[in-house]
């Protein structure tokens, strides 16, 4: 607190700040805290794009968006060095994670998580190799240089980008596999990338899609992803072969490297980029931390005596229980209910009549209340609070909505029918919620398949008409609208056990799509993967371009029957409601403790 009747001597009025020289060791020693801090949001970057982005890529840009803006503040002091500094500084971090996260992180999950398989033919539908990480082909497959095709294109980068048909002798139809590789090869001939010259060799790895786990590679993580990563670009490269060389390619065709490299070697040369990275984060992190905390310990010390100038005037004997209050409520209840509110609104808004207008009066609430708190020097970090506060329930809002909400409130808001024929269109059927299938109705178990990815097996069975069902004449494939889906209970083929056949009761719940929403749809994408990768390996099987994704319900008991999938659903959306609500409310209580020691510490 500044002594009474100091006069100012600040340009604002305000007593002028100790001035701290970068490197001095008393600067160093004095900024101790502020150079911790730095530390740790500036390594905090390259670690989630490492081991978080590909669960939460929306949090982590979210996370970034927060920096920089963050990084915004210290220009309302007149900081720009400051400021320029460190949004450069957390621009290169993201950059520099999108890139690596596409380079090695992905990659390395996919060798991790993906299935090895041999004696693949090259005529064999590319779908039913979509969780392969490395294929293993049969004796006589070889890359085909004559029909290799090499597209130059200003948007990746000015690189060749690669594309060659993996053919046997019996291929004679589409091409389902394609070697691909960067400025190794010309215009449509002499495709000499990786192992393609080598007879021996029969083997490649599969190069990821890298719209995988990254919903925003389209918008954001393609200006920064490698160009090997730029499946979008090789597509191209494929369409021009296709026309040059008057070949056809799958729509849903596997590009892969054509390496004899062992799955653990690219596991290892992966686990090595990213600790070369991580390192080389921590390293520039210090250093970056060390020459920015004397400034960021200047601005702090300059807005404390600016708050203390300020406050003088107004302080009286019953300060501290008007400091006490102020704390409670700015400190703790306005983030708390930023959070809370921010849970239950973006959950459950879309399931209530007037949900939209209940979000938008709270988001207006607490966009004007977090701008009160931002534009006073003495609320500053609470307003910062509750923006934090704000985006963490919105996030936790949005990840309860989609997997768990959102299917009971599609549900509850669509029809039910009974007596539907299974080979009638999906299309007829797109307000349903519930279904009953008619008499006869059959859930074939055995021509399921298994869709592994990230160590979850999501499963699709075809749910087949009586005439199909009992059919023996296999010269005429049958349509399939209808697939049977759940996580983790089959085989890689057949073996169906989400709900068996016998236990079937003719009844499920339609596992609406978020693409309806205009959000993406991880679980539906995977789960019509293994639809297609059945029905490709299943001659007898055909899937339309509109079908059905259906959780299927028992005819009774405890656990699997429609009300009890619901009740799931619903109780799942509340139990991560008040689990994160508990958990925000000691959070935030920690933190107003310490605040209020903080400040006590200053004043002593």
């Amino acid at each position: 607190m500044l002594p009474s009747g100091q006069p100012p001597s600040g340009p604002l009025g305000y007593p002028e700040p100790k001035r701290y020289g970068a490197f001095s060791v008393q600067a160093l020693g004095e900024s101790r805290y502020e150079c911790c801090g730095l530390f740790w949001l500036f390594i905090t970057v390259p670690f989630l794009f490492c081991f978080f982005y590909h669960v939460m890529p929306t949090a982590v840009l979210l996370f970034i968006s927060s920096c920089l803006l963050l990084g915004l503040a210290p220009l309302a002091s007149g900081s720009s060095l400051l400021a320029g500094s460190f949004t450069a500084l957390v621009l290169v971090f993201a950059q520099s994670g999108i890139y690596l996260y596409h380079a090695a992180v992905q990659p390395m999950r996919s060798f991790q998580d993906g299935r090895t398989y041999t004696g693949v033919y090259a005529t064999q539908p590319a779908a039913a190799f979509a969780d392969a990480a490395v294929l293993r082909f049969a004796g006589n497959a070889t890359v085909d240089d004559s029909k290799s095709m090499g597209l130059t294109m200003l948007e990746g980068g000015v690189n060749t980008f690669c594309v060659a048909p993996v053919i046997d002798k019996s291929s004679i139809g589409r091409v389902e596999f394609w070697a691909i590789g960067l400025n190794c090869c010309g215009r449509s001939s002499n495709f000499e990338c990786d192992d393609a010259g080598l007879p021996t060799n029969h083997d490649g790895y599969v190069v990821p899609d890298p719209r995988d786990g990254d919903v925003w590679f389209d918008k954001v993580g393609k200006y920064f992803a490698p160009a090997i990563a730029r499946r979008d670009l090789f597509m191209k490269a494929i369409r021009s072969a296709e026309a040059v060389h008057a070949v056809a390619s799958s729509d849903r065709a596997v590009l892969v490297r054509w390496s004899s490299a062992s799955r653990t070697d690219l596991i290892q040369k992966g686990s090595l980029a990213i600790g070369l990275f991580l390192g080389f984060s921590v390293l520039v992190s210090v250093v970056a931390s060390l020459v920015l905390s004397p400034l960021v310990k200047q601005l702090r010390v300059g807005m404390d005596m600016y708050a203390a100038y300020q406050s003088q005037y107004v302080r009286d004997a019953d300060s501290r229980p008007k400091v006490l209050h102020e704390l409670i409520i700015q400190g703790f209840v306005m983030p708390l209910l930023a959070f809370v509110f921010g849970v239950i609104f973006v959950t459950w808004s879309d399931c209530w009549v007037l949900g939209g207008l209940l979000l938008g009066v709270y988001m207006i609430s607490v966009a004007g209340s977090a701008a009160a708190l931002l534009l006073s020097t003495k609320t500053f970090r609470y307003g910062v609070l509750v923006v934090v506060a704000t985006i963490g329930g919105a996030l936790v809002g949005h990840r309860n909505y989609v997997h768990n909400s959102f299917y009971f409130c599609s549900v509850m808001a669509h029809r039910s029918y009974s007596d539907v024929r299974a080979d009638a269109k999906a299309v007829e059927y797109l307000d349903a919620g519930q279904i009953q299938f008619e008499e006869g109705a059959k859930l074939a178990t055995n021509d399921s398949f298994g869709l592994l990815h990230r160590g979850v097996t999501y499963c699709a069975a075809p749910i087949l008409p009586p005439a199909c069902a009992t059919a023996t004449n296999t010269s005429t494939p049958c349509e399939v609208n209808f697939w049977a889906v759940g996580s983790n209970c089959c085989e890689h083929i057949g073996g169906f056990s989400c709900v068996k056949d016998s236990e079937w009761g003719r009844e499920a719940l339609v596992l609406h799509s978020l693409n309806e929403l205009s959000m993406g749809d991880e679980l539906g994408r995977k789960y019509l993967q293994a639809a297609r990768a059945a029905a490709d390996r299943n001659q007898n099987l055909l899937l339309p371009d509109e079908s059905m994704l259906l959780v299927p319900a028992k005819k009774s008991g405890t656990v699997g029957t429609i009300d009890v999938i619901l009740q799931d659903w619903k109780g799942a959306a509340i139990g991560v409601s008040l689990l994160t609500s508990a958990v925000a409310f000691g959070a935030f209580a920690g933190l107003a403790f310490l605040s209020l020691w903080w400040d006590k510490r200053k004043g002593d």
